[in-house]
């Protein structure tokens, strides 16, 4: 009786241990794809980044809009060329929960840009800090973004908060 009380005691270790190892080789999967992303953005590379995608990715902004592929691709573009330079592009990925070919990720973005305007020895200095709740799938060619979700976002101009709203509460 012991005995088969110990191997079930290590067999369930080991399925808790195996699933642990799993989430740890997605979670590390899916960084890979947002220092891919980050470099890309940092590069105004818009389509390399949308390779990172599905094709059915959808962009959920807080304010309850919500872009398709060719909309957010459209959305990247016009803001990048908004752009003087590209300072810094960086994702931390909190935590990620995986269920099967699906993965959530909740993360923090930041991006530091710097904006044409102000005076040519100072130019302004924007920095947009996201908290996403991004569902990534597993592809035949890796894990893929399918869903963002921004919840919150902190944007600043030149150091000064701009437009500050609660974060969102509700899930989608």
């Amino acid at each position: 009786m012991r005995l088969l009380k110990s191997v079930f005691v290590v067999v369930a270790l080991s399925g808790a241990l195996s699933a642990a190892l799993a989430d740890a080789t997605v979670k590390a999967a899916i960084e890979k794809e947002y220092a891919r992303a980050s470099a890309a953005l940092m590069k105004r590379d818009v389509k390399r980044f949308m390779t990172i995608t599905t094709p059915d990715i959808k962009y959920y902004a807080r304010s309850r809009q919500v872009l398709d592929r060719n909309a957010l691709e459209t959305q990247y573009r016009k803001n990048f060329s908004l752009y003087r330079s590209v300072d810094n592009v960086a994702y931390r990925v909190k935590t990620v929960t995986v269920n099967g070919k699906t993965a959530t990720a909740m993360t923090t973005s930041t991006l530091d840009v710097t904006l044409p305007g102000g005076t040519p020895k100072k130019p302004m200095k924007y920095r947009a800090i996201a908290d996403t709740r991004n569902t990534w799938v597993k592809t035949p060619v890796g894990w893929r973004l399918q869903k963002i979700e921004l919840l919150d976002d902190r944007i600043t101009l030149d150091g000064r908060p701009m437009l500050r709203r609660a974060p969102l509460a509700t899930a989608r």
